[in-house]
Protein backbone atom coordinates (compact mmCIF):
# COMPACT_ATOMS: atom_id res chain seq x y z
CA UNK A 1 0.00 0.00 0.00
CA UNK A 2 2.74 2.53 1.12
CA UNK A 3 4.38 1.38 -2.21
CA UNK A 4 1.39 2.58 -4.69
CA UNK A 5 1.05 5.68 -2.99
CA UNK A 6 4.97 6.61 -3.21
CA UNK A 7 4.84 5.43 -6.70
CA UNK A 8 1.71 7.83 -7.44
CA UNK A 9 3.77 10.56 -5.53
CA UNK A 10 6.03 10.12 -7.79
CA UNK A 11 3.84 10.05 -11.21
CA UNK A 12 1.84 13.26 -9.75
CA UNK A 13 5.71 15.31 -9.62
CA UNK A 14 7.18 13.92 -12.86
CA UNK A 15 4.10 15.03 -14.71
CA UNK A 16 4.40 18.74 -13.26
CA UNK A 17 7.63 18.89 -14.08
CA UNK A 18 6.83 18.21 -17.79
CA UNK A 19 4.11 20.49 -17.56
CA UNK A 20 6.05 22.90 -16.27
CA UNK A 21 8.87 22.80 -18.78
CA UNK A 22 8.59 26.37 -21.42
CA UNK A 23 8.05 25.91 -24.86
CA UNK A 24 8.43 29.34 -26.67
CA UNK A 25 8.09 31.11 -23.75
CA UNK A 26 5.11 29.73 -22.45
CA UNK A 27 4.77 26.59 -20.10
CA UNK A 28 3.80 22.98 -22.03
CA UNK A 29 0.40 23.32 -19.94
CA UNK A 30 -0.78 26.47 -21.07
CA UNK A 31 -0.36 25.65 -24.45
CA UNK A 32 -2.24 22.57 -23.81
CA UNK A 33 -4.91 24.13 -21.89
CA UNK A 34 -5.20 26.63 -25.09
CA UNK A 35 -5.85 23.82 -27.37
CA UNK A 36 -8.36 22.04 -24.75
CA UNK A 37 -9.97 25.25 -23.28
CA UNK A 38 -12.98 24.61 -26.09
CA UNK A 39 -13.49 21.24 -25.30
CA UNK A 40 -13.64 21.66 -21.54
CA UNK A 41 -15.52 24.58 -21.65
CA UNK A 42 -18.56 22.68 -23.82
CA UNK A 43 -17.87 19.74 -21.61
CA UNK A 44 -18.26 21.98 -18.42
CA UNK A 45 -21.76 23.78 -19.93
CA UNK A 46 -23.18 19.94 -20.88
CA UNK A 47 -22.10 18.44 -17.36
CA UNK A 48 -23.94 21.67 -15.51
CA UNK A 49 -27.38 21.33 -17.74
CA UNK A 50 -27.99 17.84 -16.94
CA UNK A 51 -26.84 18.75 -13.62
CA UNK A 52 -29.29 21.32 -13.29
CA UNK A 53 -31.87 19.55 -15.09
CA UNK A 54 -31.63 16.94 -12.57
CA UNK A 55 -32.01 19.22 -9.73
CA UNK A 56 -34.71 21.11 -10.74
CA UNK A 57 -36.66 17.59 -11.48
CA UNK A 58 -35.71 17.01 -8.27
CA UNK A 59 -36.91 20.20 -6.39
CA UNK A 60 -40.13 19.44 -8.21
CA UNK A 61 -40.40 15.76 -6.99
CA UNK A 62 -39.37 17.07 -3.41
CA UNK A 63 -42.46 19.66 -3.44
CA UNK A 64 -44.97 17.44 -4.66
CA UNK A 65 -44.21 15.42 -1.93
CA UNK A 66 -44.50 18.03 0.60
CA UNK A 67 -47.54 19.44 -0.90
CA UNK A 68 -49.30 16.45 -0.78
CA UNK A 69 -48.24 15.48 2.68
CA UNK A 70 -50.33 18.35 4.27
CA UNK A 71 -52.87 16.93 6.71
CA UNK A 72 -56.63 17.40 5.24
CA UNK A 73 -58.22 16.66 7.99
CA UNK A 74 -58.11 20.11 9.44
CA UNK A 75 -61.28 21.26 8.38
CA UNK A 76 -63.23 18.10 10.13
CA UNK A 77 -62.14 19.08 12.84
CA UNK A 78 -62.68 22.47 13.17
CA UNK A 79 -66.67 21.42 12.13
CA UNK A 80 -65.91 18.87 14.80
CA UNK A 81 -65.09 21.85 16.69
CA UNK A 82 -67.89 24.26 15.93
CA UNK A 83 -70.37 21.04 16.92
CA UNK A 84 -69.06 20.79 20.56
CA UNK A 85 -68.95 24.63 20.94
CA UNK A 86 -73.13 24.11 20.35
CA UNK A 87 -73.39 21.22 22.47
CA UNK A 88 -71.20 22.19 25.53
CA UNK A 89 -73.63 23.67 28.47
CA UNK A 90 -73.24 27.20 29.45
CA UNK A 91 -70.82 27.62 33.08
CA UNK A 92 -73.94 29.39 34.32
CA UNK A 93 -75.81 26.50 34.34
CA UNK A 94 -73.46 24.62 36.86
CA UNK A 95 -73.24 25.37 40.52
CA UNK A 96 -70.88 26.97 42.37
CA UNK A 97 -70.01 24.08 44.57
CA UNK A 98 -69.82 21.73 41.69
CA UNK A 99 -67.49 24.04 38.97
CA UNK A 100 -65.07 23.97 42.71
CA UNK A 101 -65.47 20.41 43.06
CA UNK A 102 -64.91 20.17 39.41
CA UNK A 103 -61.42 22.62 39.44
CA UNK A 104 -60.02 20.47 42.62
CA UNK A 105 -60.53 17.38 40.66
CA UNK A 106 -58.35 19.08 37.85
CA UNK A 107 -55.79 20.18 39.56
CA UNK A 108 -55.23 16.85 41.65
CA UNK A 109 -55.62 15.44 38.06
CA UNK A 110 -52.75 17.64 36.87
CA UNK A 111 -50.07 16.67 39.67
Amino acid sequence: MLKKLVVLCGLVAVTYLLLSMRVDGKPLFARLYQWTSPLTDRAQSVVTGVAGAGLRGSRMVGQKLFHNSVPTAAPVARAAARKLDAVAAPLEDIPTQDRKALDELIQNYAR
